[in-house]
């Protein structure tokens, strides 16, 4: 270990000088600068454990929007402790790929995202003549935000050596997703109006809905639509046993999470990608699927004010479809706003 430290001192702490002067320069705030070195002395500790780096990345989403360390004045720009901690990981992960001479893993999808972030960036030049600073600023972070967590599933690859690896990293991330649900099960409980963080931090004024750590129900539901996706192809997949009833006690906990969300972008999720399931692993469970979603359908549709609401929808969605130029599929166009977000 001695030896270690006293032939790669150089890039070690070149490493910490990088990061403490870019939380300081990008964002002129100490804490910032202090948590970084917090972060950064974890990551060297656990430089020759990438595994265990890699699972306390994992896990600190756990923290959700509940360690948030403010960027701007307004409050409405703002860093995630699982942010900090996953750039330390990437970087730290990078330095010693680069060390070790390995390959970076590759993967079917590298294209795909390539392409996205292609659009994105893109976008986002075309965009800026029509912001002003602080929303590009706000709208490149959103951008840098999901290349940072993108770059997790290549993480999450390397790790992945051997089928224990992969039953550790799935475990591990369906047992995140349970703990969220079950938070999320928690706020509803004890925490269900959030009028009162939104008078004092600006948050949407939600009322008896499952945010969870997110503090948000859209952002929640689709999460837990993810989750309880992976645990039922789980659960289909194996037989009798302890695990298929752990599964069974999970899939409950997160469908309940979910629902309570009212998140109709994460019902719709859910049913997408329970389809794709059933096509690929229950055909035979295909026709009782697509019953329950007309069912359910139907049942939705007999309330007079969610049809209303679903009217007003269709309609704002024609209206955008009908003012959609080609420019603006790559940008903005004079005249038409755009959210700080890509």
């Amino acid at each position: 270990m001695k030896n270690f430290w006293l032939k790669n001192w150089w890039y070690l702490a070149g490493l910490i000088f990088v990061l403490v002067i870019f939380g300081w320069l990008l964002y002129q705030n100490l804490q910032m600068a202090a948590i970084l070195i917090l972060i950064t002395a974890v990551g060297l500790l656990l430089i020759n454990k990438p595994r265990l780096f890699f699972y306390f990345s994992l896990f600190s989403i756990l923290a959700g929007q509940l360690l948030r360390i403010p960027v701007t004045s307004d409050q409405n720009g703002a860093l995630l402790l699982s942010d900090l901690i996953l750039a330390v990981n990437l970087i730290v992960w990078l330095v010693d790929k680069i060390r070790r001479q390995e390959r970076l893993p590759s993967s079917p999808i590298n294209r795909w995202i390539l392409i996205f972030i292609g659009f994105a960036v893109i976008s986002l030049i075309f965009s800026s003549q029509y912001l002003v600073s602080g929303e590009l600023l706000r709208a490149s972070w959103y951008l840098a935000r999901w290349m940072l967590y993108a770059s997790f599933f290549y993480l999450a690859l390397d790790q992945i050596r051997s089928r224990r690896d992969w039953n550790k990293v799935l475990t591990s991330v369906l047992v995140v997703g349970v703990l969220i649900a079950f938070l999320g099960l928690l706020q509803y409980t004890l925490f269900p109006d959030f009028s009162q963080m939104a008078a004092k931090y600006g948050w949407d004024p939600h009322m008896y809905r499952v945010l969870s750590v997110f503090f948000d129900p859209n952002y929640t539901g689709g999460f837990l639509a993810i989750i309880l996706t992976l645990i039922l192809s789980l659960y289909l997949n194996l037989k009798k046993g302890v695990a298929k009833i752990w599964l069974l006690l999970s899939l409950l906990v997160v469908l309940a999470a979910l629902i309570l969300t009212y998140s109709r972008s994460a019902y719709l999720t859910l049913a997408v990608m329970i389809l794709v399931v059933f096509i690929f692993q229950a055909r035979k469970l295909l026709l009782v699927f697509l019953a329950l979603v007309l069912i359910t359908t139907g049942v939705i549709l007999s309330s007079e004010k969610v049809t209303e609401r679903i009217q007003k929808r269709i309609e704002g969605l024609a209206k955008s479809i009908s003012q959609l130029q080609l420019g603006s599929c790559l940008g903005l166009t004079p005249g038409k706003s755009l959210p700080t977000s890509l």
